[in-house]
């Protein structure tokens, strides 16, 4: 739902994960729904997850949440908005999504691209409906018109900390220096859990202790870019 917030494109990725990990004979702990991140995504999907009822655990690397997403600049593009409206300014989910793909010469998933784009002033309501506040609409380059609405606070905070806020008031279990190592498959191809490092310390890859999450109805990664992966830059 957040992917509206930030870059323009969505880039086709290189494989380059770690093998899965065999099944254990037991596990440590089991959810219904495990989310591999505490920035944007990650928090939108373990609201969502916990309004539709599920016992959710989100793990997250380092001693503090938010990863890069607390940290940037906070603006969320929207294409359509009633801010948007009261400035005059002509913009629609189409032109967006054209947007969109001429930045990321037309390498980006077409359907994600256009989600993301239709239900962009969605993702905008659902930020205030947080408590998230957005004082301006800004203009950003790929963006043929003004559509990047961005945060009072002028970072990313502005946003993910209601959103740890209201995780919080929903029952999320937010686990802080647990590093996810691998998934956990099954012979037929489906994702189990994670095995985890639970007391890690970063950068020390062998720190904290080896535990097993199983999740019953699924696993989100949402751990972000590849920025780190050298591999895959361009």
């Amino acid at each position: 739902m957040m992917g509206a917030l930030g870059g323009m494109a969505l880039s086709r990725p290189a494989a380059a994960v770690a093998p899965p990990a065999p099944v254990p004979q037991n596990w440590d702990t089991t959810v219904d729904v495990l989310i591999i991140g505490t920035g944007f995504a990650g928090l939108a999907a373990d609201i969502e997850a916990r309004n539709a009822k599920a016992n959710v655990l989100i793990i997250e690397k380092m001693a503090l949440f938010g990863g890069n997403s607390i940290l940037n600049g906070g603006d969320l593009s929207a294409a359509g908005s009633s801010m948007q409206q009261a400035l005059g300014i002509k913009d629609s989910p189409e032109l967006m999504y054209q947007d969109m793909m001429k930045a990321g010469n037309w390498l980006n998933y077409p359907e994600l691209a256009r989600t993301i784009a239709d239900h962009s002033v969605e993702a905008l309501e659902w930020a205030k409906s947080l408590g998230a506040e957005f004082d301006r609409v800004n203009y950003h380059g790929g963006h043929a018109v003004k559509r990047a609405h961005q945060l009072k606070e002028r970072s990313g905070s502005g946003l993910v900390v209601k959103q740890y806020q209201k995780a919080k008031a929903l029952g999320v279990v937010i686990e802080q220096r647990t590093k996810l190592e691998r998934l956990i498959i099954d012979k037929q191809g489906r994702v189990l859990g994670a095995e985890v490092r639970r007391g890690y310390k970063f950068p020390d890859d062998a720190s904290g202790s080896v535990a097993f999450i199983r999740a019953t109805k699924g696993v989100v990664l949402a751990s972000g870019g590849f920025s780190q992966g050298v591999a895959l830059r361009l």
